[in-house]
């Protein structure tokens, strides 16, 4: 009767130990989700550099904690994080697809001539003298930075939308502004860059706004404008993505 209530006592203190040990791991593994997900909403406060694989869309991807409560609110808009504050008020010049020529356009002087494939969001009178921060709209490496004609300044984001590999153009940005390097991963809300001085080399000459455009697959094109409608197919309405029509 002895040894079985000392061997029924072990077996308890084992199996009590165990209990302990598997409530352990549990606790560990959600302890390391935790952290994880604080990293990974950390990453615009501290840049990282990451291959150049591209990672999934989702759309319950968070912006960064370095954007308070207030400021997102502007730039949440469908659980779609916008390029910038109030976008769905400044798409009043150049929507996607409209046809531009000089003699017509919407903004004056106009240079550009075609079908544009981007969408355009102006700026406000009290905007041209002060920095207008520039976001992303999707996860994915910066693929390039550059000056360039008909932009000025120009960041390219790889992202995958829907399934498909796209190259998401920022465009008419202040070069010097956009902190990431080429490959480093940016994430849906973080800061990309600021809008360029307009009518400057900044903007090649042009007002100061966003242009931004999504074109499918990897490719150095970023053009603004095509000639043939039939190449529409090749690019994203960005109004239509981030649900503003």
């Amino acid at each position: 009767m002895h040894k079985h209530a000392r061997t029924s006592t072990s077996v308890l203190v084992a199996l009590a130990a165990l209990a302990g040990a598997v409530t352990g791991v549990f606790a560990f593994s959600s302890g390391i989700e935790a952290n994880t997900e604080l990293t990974y909403a950390r990453v615009a406060a501290v840049p990282k550099a990451e291959p150049l694989v591209l990672g999934s869309q989702d759309e319950e991807d968070e912006a960064p904690a370095v954007i308070s409560h207030l400021t997102l609110a502007r730039y949440n808009v469908s659980k779609r994080l916008m390029p910038i504050a109030d976008a769905a008020r400044r798409i009043t010049k150049k929507p996607f697809g409209i046809e531009i020529h000089p003699e017509t356009s919407p903004v004056p002087n106009d240079k550009f001539d075609g079908f544009h494939v981007g969408v355009d969001f102006e700026t406000f009178p009290d905007e041209q003298e002060v920095a207008v921060p520039i976001r992303a709209i999707c996860r994915g490496p910066l693929l390039f930075k550059s000056q360039a004609k008909g932009y000025g300044g120009v960041a390219v984001q790889g992202c995958v939308i829907d399934g498909e590999l796209v190259s998401v153009i920022y465009g008419h940005l202040n070069l010097p502004s956009i902190a990431a390097e080429p490959g480093q991963l940016i994430v849906p809300g973080q800061y990309v860059g600021d809008l360029g001085k307009g009518h400057s080399e900044e903007t090649d000459g042009v007002r100061k706004h966003l242009h931004l455009g999504i074109r499918k697959g990897r490719t150095p094109d970023i053009r603004g404008y095509i000639k043939e409608p039939e190449e529409m197919v090749e690019f994203i309405d960005a109004a239509a993505y981030l649900g503003l029509r």
